[in-house]
């Protein structure tokens, strides 16, 4: 099954007059960031797999993280998306080593809640 990418960065503005910015780089910089953090295994694992979605990345061929390649898209998989036991480990050592417990606790104690809560409906 060929993975979709159904989602695409717009190109800049012709007539815009400020000098883009490297967004070459900054993918690259944001995606490998994302990856070491762990962050976007968690992401994946919590947001987008369980609605058969992946954000996913590509490497250059020695290995480096180039930049984000899209967003995978297997929502007509009835199964799903899931990491195998050797990911779950290494992204769950990876949000460990970053530090999400002690960045959850320290929001959820000075906000009193960990993820925004939604309005009430009237």
């Amino acid at each position: 099954m060929a993975t979709k990418l159904p989602f695409q960065p717009s190109p800049p503005d012709p007539a815009s007059t400020h000098a883009p910015p490297d967004l070459a780089m900054m993918n690259a910089e944001a995606a490998d960031f994302l990856c070491r953090s762990g962050l976007l295994f968690e992401l994946n694992r919590q947001v987008l797999h369980p609605l058969g979605l992946a954000l996913a990345i590509w490497e250059n061929d020695d290995g480096a993280i180039a930049g984000f390649a899209g967003l995978a898209d297997h929502r007509e998989d009835p199964e799903g998306m899931l990491f195998s036991e050797e990911t779950l480990r290494s992204g769950l050592e990876r949000l460990r080593a970053f530090g999400v417990t002690a960045i959850r606790a320290e929001r959820e104690k000075r906000l009193g809640f960990l993820v925004q809560p939604l309005p009430e409906e009237p």
